[in-house]
């Protein structure tokens, strides 16, 4: 279980223990119950990192409810989306090995994160990081229950593939952009998971 869990766990043991001795005995139930939604969801389980130089693992747990391309400065780039249910470990991992060039935080909505307008909307952290193959841009997006976004690194960190580097509090949504010379290993719908789900491969060329 991940630390962050305590001082949910400490406020939902308090308030359960309050309900039961002015013998409200369904709100020390409701708040038990809490008590054991924060040990779900703050889960933290053990992955082996398995994957190779010249692969990009997925940053998430969740679904990805998009794959598109689309063009910037001249160059074909591919946009990877996937959304985390609250059911879902929120543990983000980095895709790949590189060195952190910045790291931008930006204000915004808090649509649902499935909704295709967080994208560019939504309250977001985007992570520029710099790899031998090319450099891609990770997103982490606030979704409508999010109202925390945690990043672990900062500019000039050099990061591991599959290392962990933040969460975000409730659903929300995880996105990669990178070059589009990479092959695809992953489709709409596919069910994925940090650190260990392939999403691409870069091409031999680059």
């Amino acid at each position: 279980m991940n630390k962050l869990a305590v001082p949910f766990l400490i406020a939902g043991g308090v308030l359960a223990i309050f309900f039961y001795f002015i013998k409200l005995l369904i709100g020390s139930l409701v708040f038990l119950l809490f008590i054991c939604f924060i040990f779900y969801f703050f889960r933290d389980p053990k992955r082996e990192i398995t994957a190779k130089d010249n692969q990009i693992i997925s940053p998430a747990d969740g679904k990805i409810v998009g794959i598109e391309e689309y063009e910037k400065d001249g160059q074909n780039y591919l946009r990877i989306s996937i959304f985390l249910s609250i059911f879902d470990v929120h543990i983000n991992r980095a895709p790949l090995r590189g060195l952190i060039k910045d790291v931008q935080y930006k204000r915004g909505k808090f649509y649902a994160a499935f909704n295709q307008l967080a994208t560019g909307q939504n309250e977001q952290n985007v992570i520029f990081i710099e790899n031998e193959h090319g450099n891609i841009i990770l997103k982490q997006i606030a979704g409508i229950l999010a109202r925390r976004i945690l990043f672990w690194k900062q500019t000039g960190d050099t990061i591991i593939t599959g290392e962990k580097i933040g969460m975000i509090i409730l659903g929300s949504r995880t996105e990669l952009e990178f070059p589009a010379k990479i092959t695809l290993q992953v489709k709409v719908k596919d069910k994925v998971h940090a650190g260990i789900s392939i999403l691409g491969v870069w091409n031999e060329e680059n």
